[in-house]
Parts: structure tokens; C-alpha cells; sequence
């Protein structure tokens, strides 16, 4: 077979392997059943979506024609990185609130296309929308502002 859109197949390939990887980290964590589930069932659920995506991709790149291989976006890469090591520092330290903003904001500048007003605005938005559905929905044991799980 010849490989149309390289993009596709690599990006196909990680994902089976981030599945893989995952799936062999909680090998034996009890599933459950669909009625009792157990610590493994979701794990299971999203290794298996994430693996079915990488298949997605590996036959779109195999059956449509895609750009060259392009080079590796490491400012994006960075940014994505960073934006997460401030959310676990962030919410440790200081709340769910301005982990939230921290993210959202550090994530927005990987692309070299953001501007300050619409990533502001998609700030409010998601920390919002986190809040009401992470903080009043399901309850979740982490303040919104100030220390967690003392300092």
C-alpha cells in the first residue's frame, strides 16, 4: 500500500500507541460490566475510542491524498506542554478558577493566530463552563480559589 498523507498515518500511529500504552498501564484494573462497572470500564472505554480514532486516521492517510510531511510545530508542542504543567501547578496553588484561565490562556498562544480579546473572552467562557459542570454538577472536591490538599 502507498502512503497518501503521511500527517494522517503518523498521527494515526500515536494515537494507537498512547492507546496501547494506556490499555498495558491498566491491564489489571477490574472492568466490571456494563451494569456494575468497575475502576477499568472507562479507561477501557476511552483507550478503545482512542484506538478506533488511530485507525481512522491511519485509512484516511492511506486513502486520501494529503500535504507533505510537514515539519514539527514546536512552539505548539511547548505551549501545550506548558499549558498543562500550569494547570496541575496552578490548581494546586491557587484554585480551580485560575488553573482554568492559566490553561485556556497558555493553550490559546500556541497558535501564532491568537488575539488577546477572543482568547479572553474563550477564557470566561470555559472557566464558566468548567465551573458549573466540574465544580455545582458532579461536585468535584477542589476549591475554587486558594490551596489545595494543604499546600
Amino acid at each position: 500500500m502507498i502512503v497518501r498523507d503521511w500527517n494522517r498515518v503518523l498521527c494515526g500511529l500515536i494515537f494507537l500507541a498512547v492507546a496501547a500504552l494506556h490499555y498495558w498501564q491498566g491491564y489489571e484494573l477490574d472492568t466490571g460490566s456494563l451494569f456494575r462497572m468497575g475502576p477499568g470500564m472507562f479507561p477501557l472505554m476511552l483507550e478503545t475510542g482512542l484506538a478506533f480514532l488511530g485507525i481512522l486516521a491511519i485509512i484516511g492517510g492511506l486513502r486520501f491524498d494529503g500535504e507533505p510531511l510537514d515539519a514539527i510545530g514546536w512552539r505548539g508542542v511547548g505551549m501545550i506542554v506548558i499549558a498543562v504543567l500550569a494547570f496541575v501547578f496552578v490548581t494546586k496553588y491557587l484554585g480551580l478558577v485560575p488553573g482554568l484561565a492559566a490553561v485556556v490562556v497558555i493553550a490559546a498562544y500556541a497558535s501564532p493566530l491568537a488575539r488577546p480579546v477572543p482568547t479572553l473572552l474563550l477564557t470566561a467562557f470555559l472557566v464558566l463552563f468548567c465551573v458549573g459542570v466540574f465544580h455545582w454538577g458532579i461536585g468535584l472536591p477542589v476549591p475554587l480559589f486558594g490551596m489545595n490538599y494543604g499546600g
